[in-house]
């Protein structure tokens, strides 16, 4: 996995880790936190951790967090399955009264509640005696605590966060680095729980900064033995807008792509890549943010984000909050105001919008360009 342009992040983040926090890694959709993650996971090693990644999108029960857990440990470390037999051992040794006959750490897991399970699991890393300490991170929280408060209610989030918290602060040879696509606080704050992540360190993850960006361009060119102009780079640069790596990726390796060798890259050929991007076959590209909205909002709040993202993309300069209030209440719906506040700021926390004062406009240039072209007509 081919990872640019992100070392000074990691580097403050492992000051932090150094330092005995637990981070809250805040990062819109496709500015690279995922990457980042494997980035960390691999210098991981050189700073005394032994870190897993696990990716929860897609479950929704504390049974099945704790299962993918085990089984990062187990299949992503050397040592993991020794590690697991261990805890195997100690739950058949502090669980037998439980149960009938011994059982593997699956067997466990289903016939014994998720908390006494989970402790069982942390004190084993904990006393784990193999020189480092470990290093948790989880993926998409966000989506995976939504999905549980769906399956068995609002408690079970207080329950499960509050656990966590908890985790955090006992075991001390354990730190943990929880991120996702929409952000851990707007989550909590939307079930009531924000107490639950207090102790966090929030860690921002910025696009590319125009020189970052135009060198990772450069570099994409290099690798296919071609070079961009500096029109094309500002170009690219001046469209886009926010600069995601992502989206950044994806233009160099079309322009690449379609340019013929033994010519530099033109201003030309990048508008047209970026044409092509926006094509409906490339619609894989996009269509992820509108299946995320769909995804991951409330049934009564869905058809306000909507309203206002179709406002803000008519509007090439942004638009005013007292005007997506008006076209709200012009549209029946109930206390716009409140409605308005709290979807803006999910939108912004999930990339869709950014805000200039009081003026919102879309983060990304390009974003604008599809939602124009195949959202607000629909």
């Amino acid at each position: 996995m081919w990872i640019f342009g992100r070392d000074e992040e990691a580097k403050n983040i492992w000051s932090e880790v150094a330092d005995g926090k637990n981070l809250l890694l805040l990062a819109p959709r496709r500015v690279g936190k995922t990457h980042l993650q494997h980035l960390l996971t691999k210098q991981a090693p050189n700073h005394r951790y032994r870190a897993i990644w696990l990716d929860v999108e897609g479950f929704g029960a504390e049974k099945d967090f704790l299962s993918q857990l085990c089984s990062a440990i187990q299949e992503e470390l050397s040592t993991g399955s020794q590690l697991i037999s261990s805890l195997t051992h100690r739950l058949n040794n502090v669980l037998k009264g439980r149960s009938d006959g011994e059982k593997d750490w699956r067997g466990w897991l289903l016939s014994t509640d998720w908390k006494d399970f989970a402790e069982q699991l942390l004190s084993q890393l904990e006393e784990d005696k193999s020189g480092h300490d470990w290093l948790i991170l989880i993926d998409e929280l966000p989506i995976f605590i939504q999905e549980l408060q769906r399956q068995s209610g609002t408690d079970a989030v207080g329950i499960f966060l509050y656990w966590l918290r908890r985790a955090r602060q006992k075991y001390k040879s354990i730190r943990w680095i929880l991120a996702g696509s929409i952000g851990l606080d707007t989550v909590a704050r939307q079930f009531g729980f924000e107490g639950a992540l207090n102790d966090l360190v929030p860690i921002g993850l910025q696009p590319f900064s125009e020189d970052v960006a135009k060198k990772f361009l450069a570099e994409i060119a290099k690798k296919d033995g071609k070079s961009f102009s500096n029109d094309a780079l500002d170009h690219v640069v001046e469209r886009l807008g926010w600069l995601s790596p992502y989206y950044l990726e994806r233009i160099g390796k079309t322009a690449c792509s379609n340019s013929p060798s033994g010519r530099e890259i033109q201003k030309d050929d990048v508008s047209a890549s970026m044409d092509l991007l926006l094509e409906l076959p490339n619609r894989l590209y996009w269509a992820s943010w509108r299946d995320h909205l769909d995804r991951n909002s409330r049934d009564d709040t869905r058809l306000s984000l909507y309203l206002m993202l179709a406002e803000v993309s008519k509007k090439r300069n942004g638009c005013t909050r007292d005007h997506l209030i008006a076209t709200l209440t012009s549209s029946g719906i109930k206390e716009a105001m409140s409605v308005v506040r709290n979807g803006l700021d999910a939108l912004e926390n999930d990339g869709f919008v950014s805000r200039t004062g009081n003026i919102y406009r879309f983060r990304m240039n390009l974003l604008r360009e599809w939602w124009l072209r195949y959202v607000i007509t629909d």
